[in-house]
């Protein structure tokens, strides 16, 4: 049972007013996963704001798990084109993750905490991040 009165450094319920600083760079964490996140995360800004934090571990995790499933439908569509030639048409739906990327990164940029699914709840899980 966790302790609400316990509030540690970088958690969501710390109170932190959001800045338009803390916004832009969760927007940009969303945009650009793999050169803004890990700045966001090493800046000293985002180590104690927790918004920043937050959307930067989350984009990180949404990135490797967009690269995981490209690596695996890269295989399903090698392996179809070689025995029924329509491989390519599996590949498709790793064209949406553009459109969700810029979804999560408006939803930041408004000064939301998302949830992605599968990823955010691992992430809890594993403490990386706190739940908002």
């Amino acid at each position: 049972m966790e302790d609400d009165s316990a509030v540690v450094a970088g958690d969501p319920r710390s109170g932190q007013e959001l800045t338009d600083d803390d916004r832009r760079r969760s927007l940009l964490c969303y945009l650009a996963p793999v050169p803004v996140a890990p700045i966001v995360l090493l800046s000293e800004p985002g180590k104690t704001r927790a918004f920043q934090r937050y959307h930067a571990i989350q984009s990180l995790g949404l990135g490797a798990v967009w690269l995981c499933l490209l690596g695996f439908l890269a295989c399903v569509a090698e392996a179809l084109t070689a025995t029924t030639g329509l491989g390519g048409l599996y590949v498709l739906p790793v064209y949406g993750l553009p459109w969700l990327l810029l979804y999560f990164a408006i939803k930041a940029y408004q000064g939301e905490y998302t949830r992605i699914p599968l990823v955010t709840d691992f992430m809890i899980r594993q403490g990386w991040i706190l739940r908002p």
